[in-house]
């Protein structure tokens, strides 16, 4: 029945990082190292009460991420040059990466998380009380890691939205019957996107010479792109001086929708920037999974002096199912 705050800050960037390329490096051709742009985690929470003794509430939020440079990795400075004719149906970029492009946080790999959350609880008497708590979640998974593919070329996904979402119920009904109850979800939508300069008839192009990819990411799982989840559950548990018995369900729902694409639903190899062969996909197609799943228990502890058993049974059932359509 107080309220109660806490936060917190955290932050670095380039200028607390020690640069580790040596003279001796540099003789043997290594030119840069991995740099980090900047670290930050800020969180905050807030928690109280709405009705004494009888509600209360708890809400957080949080942001965290980084961004760092990897070795090698750049963006390509030829994105807008086109080897294709004006107006064709496919978009061939030129070769040529951006090497003195000027340090930033796009430099690399950036990441950001975003957590929102706050949770109510309501005890209207001292037999019955509900919980209620929700997290809505923004992130981005952006940019490459590898000195293999350059950025546009690499995969990045904004997982959005995010949410989860419980709701609970306790009753001890007696002095020694308890019920507890409880439904969940979990919503997941995680899509990838095209970088900068990039769209869907750009093509993705592997040069074996130059042991470079370019050009556009080659797979594109995009909107929409559902990974959810929903489940319920409740029990019931009846305590004598010797027996423990609790009896219950839970059941779970998990489903996701896959759309999945290759840019132009072609792909070229080059060597050295000369074409040597192509793999043409038939995309998109969305692929679809199902799975439902129900689990009955009872068990019982049982106590005999210094002796204590433990035995129960389950019953489950599950029911998958998959398919992928063309679109």
């Amino acid at each position: 029945n107080t309220f109660k705050f806490i936060g917190s800050g955290l932050w670095t960037n380039d200028k607390l990082e020690t640069n580790t390329l040596t003279d001796s490096l540099r003789e043997k051709g290594v030119t840069e190292t991995n740099r980090t742009n900047k670290i930050f985690d800020n969180a905050a929470s807030l928690g109280g009460p709405i009705l004494q003794n009888k509600m209360w509430f708890f809400g957080a939020a949080r942001t965290w991420g980084m961004a760092r440079q990897f070795a090698g990795l750049y963006w390509n400075r030829g994105q807008n040059t086109l080897l294709s004719p004006a107006g064709a149906d496919l978009e061939v970029v030129k070769y040529d990466p951006w090497v003195d492009r000027p340090f930033d946080s796009r430099s690399g790999r950036w990441e950001w998380y975003d957590s929102y959350l706050g949770r109510m609880t309501f005890q209207p008497n001292p037999k019955n009380k509900f919980n209620f708590l929700i997290d809505h979640q923004h992130a981005c998974n952006c940019g490459g890691q590898s000195s293999n593919i350059l950025n546009e070329a690499g995969s990045g996904y904004r997982f959005e939205p995010n949410i989860f979402m419980q709701l609970t119920y306790n009753s001890p009904i007696t002095s020694k019957l308890l019920l507890e109850a409880g439904t969940g979800a979990s919503l997941s939508q995680w899509n990838a996107f095209w970088q900068t300069g990039t769209q869907a008839n750009t093509v993705s192009i592997t040069d074996v010479g130059l042991g470079k990819t370019y050009g556009v990411q080659t797979a594109l799982r995009a909107h929409p792109n559902w990974t959810n989840r929903q489940t319920q559950r409740a029990a019931l548990t009846y305590v004598t001086g010797s027996h423990t018995v609790k009896t219950g369900f839970i059941r779970e729902h998990m489903y996701t929708d896959n759309y999945i694409m290759i840019n132009g639903n072609v792909v070229y190899t080059f060597r050295n920037g000369t074409p040597i062969s192509i793999s043409q996909r038939t995309t998109p197609y969305l692929e679809l999974d199902r799975t439902d799943e129900i689990g009955i228990f009872a068990q019982d502890q049982w106590r005999i002096n210094r002796l204590t058993l433990n035995y129960g049974l389950r019953f489950d059932y599950v029911n998958a199912q998959a398919d992928a359509n063309s679109l």
